[in-house]
């Protein structure tokens, strides 16, 4: 059987304030209320605008077109064989296409010593300046790229001027035997460039003489 107490019985009011004060301090912490629900939220950007909003296909790259082969050079001068003059020699660059890629020529013939190619005072041509000649004329055909510069030289008893005269000649003979005109070049050196001293008669036959030199 159960007792119940009386209204005013003091250990029930004790009970009830206990009891008020636990509630509380479950308030108090929370443990009344239901925990709200989380809810994950995914934002999608919207496409920039002028975009399609499709996916695009990725274009394959175009493979780049190979490097054309360097002109065949088989002397290695820089000069396309095409147009290389001397394709097998090594040479320079020239306006003259029939020179362009040809080595620089500076060769030089020297009508002298003995016998004399030209007489004291005279601008004739003597047979070992003619034999000399020859040979070159034949060289110049062979050869069409070549120029040549004939250089006039005189002894220290002379003129200047026999030594123009003498390379005037010398010209003279090599277009007889076929060379153009326009590929010499006559020049004239005075007595600047001795062979030899012109003290005495050895040297000054030495120092009258024709340079033929190739270019």
């Amino acid at each position: 059987m159960y007792r119940v107490a009386p209204p005013d019985d003091p250990k029930l009011a004790i009970l009830s304030r206990r009891a008020r004060f636990v509630a509380a301090a479950l308030v108090g912490l929370g443990c009344n209320e239901t925990p709200p629900a989380t809810t994950a939220q995914v934002t999608i950007a919207p496409p920039p605008a002028g975009a399609s909003a499709t996916p695009q296909e990725v274009p394959e790259p175009v493979a780049s077109a190979a490097p054309p082969e360097p002109p065949q050079d088989r002397d290695g001068d820089g000069i396309p064989d095409d147009l290389d003059a001397c394709p097998d020699v090594p040479g320079t660059a020239s306006p003259d296409p029939r020179r362009t890629g040809c080595p620089l020529v500076c060769l030089s013939i020297v009508f002298a010593p003995a016998p004399a190619p030209f007489a004291q005072g005279s601008d004739l041509l003597s047979p070992a300046a003619i034999a000399a000649l020859d040979e070159w004329a034949e060289s110049l055909r062979t050869h069409p790229q070549w120029n040549a510069d004939l250089e006039g030289h005189c002894d220290g008893t002379e003129p200047a001027s026999l030594a123009a005269r003498r390379a005037a000649a010398a010209q003279r003979y090599l277009v007889t035997r076929g060379i153009h005109v326009a590929r010499l070049h006559p020049t004239s050196a005075g007595s600047s460039q001795p062979l030899a001293w012109s003290t005495n008669p050895a040297g000054r036959e030495k120092n009258r003489r024709v340079e033929l030199h190739l270019r």
